[in-house]
């Protein structure tokens, strides 16, 4: 009588079942974890992207009412001025005012009622065969009694600019507008108010098409919680967003009316706001006005794509474990003691002892290809990891000297900057490499005059710092004597002429600037012309380009130059590792760009200003420096 054998006792089949069926459940296991791991990403960063989408938003309308505000403080600044503005000038100018900005409805002078009568200028759009217009009326015309309005009333009180709530006005008096109001004077004396207006509805100009925030779907809160905007027409002059939580008895409203009127931002999940599914809230404060920007998304019109990003993950982790099966079936056949022997190895190899060796146990096959292949691998990492040892230990000790010329050159630069009233001063200097061709100075020479100096050696590397340590000694040792900038610059030429066999040569911008009386002596040496940026934001190149660099030529004497730096201006000095900053794939910062950075940071102290330069440019490289960069920053104070 035979005995049934019994199932499952080949090897393949022990071998497949112990790896597939814990694979199994360890695979689903992570797919299971991984799904929520990105879910709860998925939604931490929709949550953040809501939020920044909100701040966008929000900063393009404080822009629009930062703008209509300038616009009316622009209008009371001119009629703050003594001499008396005929009918016909005032008109002209507010019509320039209207027609300059899109979003503007109309713009609007009022006197006192208590001075002499004149007329109360009113400019505002109309629409006559689907064209817009811009329409000219005395506004007492429409409002004689106007200084019973809020708007009036509130600018005359405060003596200064404000934006009201929204109210019915415009020509027709059904006009929802939002008013800036501001008071003018003469001689001290309140003399009467100017204003512009933004219809609400003109609002939505703001939103463009496509994206997430639709026309119709945004609203705007005041600071007492009043909605200056609602998507629904019947909503807004009537409802707050505390009471229109209280009528929906939605208690989440609340917080978030709160929130909001505390000039927060943020993004909110609800339930049933929109219909059965959940809506995202996002909003965010518009600083110029103290109000706030909301909207409201679905939720599944922002998750849609992160829906199919995890399907697909998920299919293909379904997909990848169909194929790991698979091969399991193939292979399981084939795998014998060799592997075993292999196996055993590895951690060995991993534990560093590369002298293992694994035996052949049958003929010629993959098997053996494969123990050969092992061997000949750790014989090879044996090698490889006496000489990455050497190699670490050279590389290292070359790092360390650098780092330490690296040292040795910061420490002939001042760090300290003077502090006066008359000036603010900031200098910096970051090198490409460890050691830089660059360098800055500034020292006095007397109680008045600050020498400083920025200069550019060709190349990069030892041999640009070296040269880079001998310009800045002599430098110093020649201007200390008082002697001028164009006496100081031809020595310093005569001087790299006689030493320099290299064939190297140095761009250099030299001024002696009397802190006082706020002029500066200076002789340019073929180095970048600096920017001057006046305290209104006007950005100009000053001075000129005196000279060749030093190095090149002595067939001429250094010009030197003169000019004068009004007070709160900055002069900006910086060598051409920033306007040439270039990106990894190659692309240039260029000079149109760098420009445009630096006009955009009027008003800041010069600390500030170098630190947001160094910051742009940087990342704007992604960190890896295409050459040295060099910022001295001169700020006249009083």
């Amino acid at each position: 009588m035979t005995s049934k054998k019994p199932k499952f006792r080949s090897i393949r089949w022990k071998l497949f079942l112990a790896v597939a069926i814990p694979l199994f459940i360890v695979y689903f296991l992570i797919l299971g974890m991984a799904f929520f791991d990105l879910r709860r990403t998925a939604f931490d960063g929709m949550n953040r992207y809501m939020e920044e989408l909100a701040t966008l938003y929000a900063e393009k309308f404080d822009a629009c009412f930062s703008e209509a505000a300038r616009t009316a403080e622009q209008t009371a600044a001119f009629l703050n001025e003594k001499e008396d503005r005929s009918q016909e000038m005032l008109f002209r100018f507010l019509h320039n005012n209207v027609s300059g900005n899109p979003v503007l409805y109309g713009s609007l002078i009022v006197y006192d009622p208590e001075k002499a009568k004149k007329v109360c200028p009113y400019v505002y759009r109309g629409n006559a065969g689907g064209h817009d217009l811009l329409n000219e009326i005395d506004f007492t015309q429409v409002k004689a009694n106007y200084q019973d309005q809020d708007w009036y009333q509130q600018a005359k009180r405060s003596g200064k600019g404000h934006w009201t709530e929204p109210y019915l006005g415009g020509r027709d008096g059904k006009t929802i507008l939002l008013t800036y109001a501001t008071p003018f004077f003469d001689q001290g004396q309140s003399h009467g108010v100017a204003t512009v207006d933004i219809r609400v509805e003109d609002l939505q100009k703001l939103v463009g098409k496509g994206g997430f925030v639709h026309k119709n779907s945004f609203a705007i809160i005041s600071q007492e919680g009043r909605f200056i905007r609602h998507p629904d027409p019947k909503v807004r002059l009537r409802e707050t967003l505390i009471s229109a939580a209280k009528k929906f008895h939605r208690s989440e409203f609340l917080s978030l009316g709160q929130k909001m009127m505390a000039g927060e931002k943020g993004a909110l999940s609800v339930k049933g706001f929109q219909g059965p599914g959940k809506t995202i809230l996002f909003y965010a404060p518009i600083p110029s006005t103290g109000w706030s920007f909301a909207s409201a998304v679905s939720e599944n019109e922002v998750m849609s794509p992160v829906w199919k990003k995890l399907i697909k993950f998920g299919l293909s982790m379904v997909m990848g474990f169909i194929l790991i099966v698979f091969m399991l079936l193939r292979l399981s056949s084939k795998i014998t003691q060799p592997v075993m022997d292999l196996v055993a190895a590895v951690p060995k190899i991993g534990q560093g002892d590369f002298d293992v060796i694994v035996k052949e146990r049958f003929g010629r096959d993959e098997m053996s290809e494969l123990t050969e292949s092992f061997n000949k691998m750790a014989h090879d990492l044996q090698t490889h990891t006496r000489e990455l040892l050497r190699e670490t230990g050279v590389r290292q000790r070359m790092e360390g000297e650098l780092q330490l010329a690296r040292n040795i050159q910061m420490s002939l630069l001042p760090k300290i900057f003077p502090v006066g009233k008359e000036f603010d001063l900031f200098a910096e200097n970051r090198p490409a490499y460890y050691v830089a061709g660059d360098f800055y100075d500034f020292f006095f020479v007397g109680k008045e005059t600050l020498v400083f100096s920025i200069a550019d050696v060709s190349g990069k590397g030892i041999s640009a710092a070296m040269f880079m340590v001998m310009v800045h000694t002599l430098l110093r040792k020649l201007a200390v004597l008082r002697n001028p900038p164009s006496e100081v610059m031809d020595e310093i030429n005569r001087f790299l002429l006689e030493k320099n066999e290299g064939g190297m040569f140095v761009t250099m911008f030299l001024g002696y600037y009397n802190i006082q009386k706020g002029t500066l002596q200076y002789v340019n040496a073929g180095h970048p012309r600096p920017y001057c940026l006046g305290k209104e934001g006007r950005l100009r190149n000053f001075g000129v380009v005196t000279g060749t660099p030093l190095g090149i030529s002595d067939a001429f004497h250094y010009e030197e130059k003169k000019e004068m730096l009004e007070v709160k201006e900055t002069l900006v000095l910086f060598t051409d590792g920033f306007p040439e900053a270039r990106t990894p794939d190659g692309e240039f910062f260029n000079e149109r760009r760098f420009q445009a950075f630096v006009q955009e940071q009027s008003g800041l102290s010069a600390e500030r200003l170098g630190g947001i330069l160094f910051q742009k440019v940087t990342n704007f490289q992604r960190e890896k420096l295409a050459d040295d960069l060099t910022l001295l920053v001169l700020k006249r104070l009083g």
